[in-house]
């Protein structure tokens, strides 16, 4: 008998800095994350784009990084992606001066912190070279806290609206 999908909508966590909230949920169901996107919003490296040339392996892309950061933005402002810039720069990856993402990065978890407090320093070698290790967030499509006049879809607004509302309201924000 196959288990059913469950969707819980945990309490409202609290942003440790500013006392602002923001939820969030979870499924528990057979396919596991490909039922429930958590958001998780990364853009590909610039090394990506070179894997032919740089390493010998696989194809390089006809177009650049830098050819798709424009369309990375929209498409995080369209999300509304909560990241900061500066927690992005130790990938290489580079942002017009004075971008930041449209909402603020949401704040380490709990198990996040402790697990910060064990691991942060630690040293670990891989082909002969040394690298420390740093726990760290990622861009995420969630709720958090908006930077300047950006507004976020609300879960209301997005209870009432048709699914052709939403896709046109996207479509506008991004273009």
């Amino acid at each position: 008998m196959p288990m059913p999908a469950v969707v819980r909508a945990l309490p409202a966590a609290e942003d440790q800095i500013s006392g602002a909230t923001y939820g969030s949920t979870y499924t528990r169901s057979h396919g596991g994350s490909t039922l429930h996107w958590l958001g998780v919003s990364l853009r590909m490296l610039p090394e990506d784009f070179a894997l032919r040339s740089r390493y010998g392996i696989g194809r390089d892309w006809p177009l650049r990084y830098e050819d798709l950061e424009p369309y990375y933005r929209k498409a995080e402002y369209g999300l509304g992606v909560s990241a900061n810039v500066a927690d992005r720069h130790y990938y290489d990856l580079s942002f017009p001066e004075g971008y930041d993402y449209p909402m603020q990065r949401a704040p380490l978890s709990y198990s996040d912190k402790k697990l910060a407090a064990r691991v942060d320093g630690m040293e670990v070698t891989l082909e002969g070279e040394p690298y420390a290790l740093k726990v760290r967030s990622y861009p995420a499509a969630r709720n958090s806290i908006p930077r300047g006049a950006y507004a976020p879809l609300t879960l209301s607004a997005l209870t009432i609206r048709t699914a052709e509302h939403m896709i046109a309201e996207l479509k506008e924000r991004i273009q």
